[in-house]
């Protein structure tokens, strides 16, 4: 097909101007209707929040492709990579076409910006997300050279059909079991006493399965923890923290953490849960998340439905948010492509992806 003649221009997300955001706002909830045909449309005014509180930490380039009356976002690109001595190889990105645009060239467009920008701020790696439910974004990813890398499942569980009995039986075993651990909770902001030995928590999730991916570990510090609490406060989001402490040495031993926010009363999201390696078998995990569930129950009476993501080889967490009754919702497939691949395929003529 022949390439549209298009009105590609450079969106800054973060103070994009009123006309922008209402665009940006209808593209998305079209784009989010077809990747999850039940998920509800985000109101602008959310996504205006979401969109101007990112972590000042992430460095972010944006184009969006519009339509001839420039009423309408088409197509959208970006890239972005937190500004960390970690992973200064790779750029995550985002290409994304409304299904009447495709296949004219538009992907192929807005993947050269990026492609530039990764370029310019030293970045070799491109990483991308693609969905089951929306074929065109891993035949792009194919089509250019990417690998498919890691698979995710993202599950849902609908509390009115949680077995209550179940997480009353695994608090009560867990703690009469695990005699040197004492579970408790933060409420918001971690506190500054613990602070240093939160990160080093928080690093646990370095352990969690990343397939091929070509990223070295992540090590949190108080300043971008502080930071990223600031942007989650922003975001109209309240962050819930169940910890497990072992007594005996005064370490922290696991964590789950979720968050809610009154724009979406009835969702609550899990953000991740880990054990500290030298504290696994002990059925900590699942006391964990017992522990956050019955608290959920007891004072979030507007969450109908709590959602997480984990890698396919996630076996151990799989294994309990199965006993739970979380259900497959669908799959994401993480993509990395490097630059000089992609520049290749920029550089074949007549390819109007």
């Amino acid at each position: 097909m022949q390439t549209l003649s298009v009105n590609i221009q450079a969106l800054d997300i973060r103070y994009a101007s009123d006309h922008e955001y209402v665009a940006l706002n209808q593209f998305d909830n079209i784009m989010r209707a077809e990747r999850t045909p039940d998920e509800p449309q985000h109101t602008l005014a959310y996504d205006i929040r979401q969109w101007q509180h990112i972590p000042s930490f992430i460095q972010l380039h944006n184009w969006a492709a519009w339509s001839d009356d420039g009423a309408q976002i088409i197509a959208s690109g970006g890239g972005g990579f937190a500004d960390f001595p970690e992973n200064r190889h790779l750029m995550f990105c985002s290409v994304e076409v409304l299904p009447a645009h495709r296949r004219h060239g538009l992907a192929r467009e807005l993947l050269a910006r990026v492609a530039a920008a990764s370029q310019q701020a030293g970045r070799r790696m491109l990483v991308g997300e693609s969905y089951l439910t929306v074929p065109a974004g891993q035949a792009f990813a194919e089509h250019i050279g990417a690998k498919m890398v890691l698979a995710e499942r993202l599950s849902q569980l609908e509390l009115s059909k949680l077995n209550r009995a179940l997480i009353q039986q695994w608090i009560a075993d867990t703690h009469s079991a695990a005699h040197d651990f004492e579970l408790d909770f933060w409420i918001g902001a971690y506190p500054d006493e613990d602070l240093p030995a939160i990160c080093e928590l928080l690093d646990v999730m370095n352990t969690a399965p990343r397939g091929e991916l070509d990223m070295e570990d992540w090590h949190q510090t108080p300043e971008r923890v502080r930071e990223s609490e600031r942007a989650t406060l922003a975001r109209g989001y309240e962050r819930w923290t169940a910890y497990v402490r072992h007594n005996p040495s005064g370490q922290l031993a696991g964590f789950t953490s979720t968050g809610w926010t009154a724009e979406q009363p009835e969702l609550l999201e899990q953000y991740g849960t880990g054990v500290m390696p030298q504290y696994r078998h002990h059925g900590l995990g699942r006391w964990l998340k017992a522990a956050m569930l019955d608290k959920i129950l007891r004072e979030r009476s507007q969450v109908q439905t709590v959602r997480t993501i984990n890698a396919n080889a996630n076996a151990p967490m799989l294994k309990i948010n199965d006993e739970l009754g979380f259900k497959y919702y669908y799959t994401q497939y993480d993509w990395q492509v490097d630059l000089d691949t992609v520049n290749a395929y920029l550089a074949r003529s007549g390819d109007n992806r």
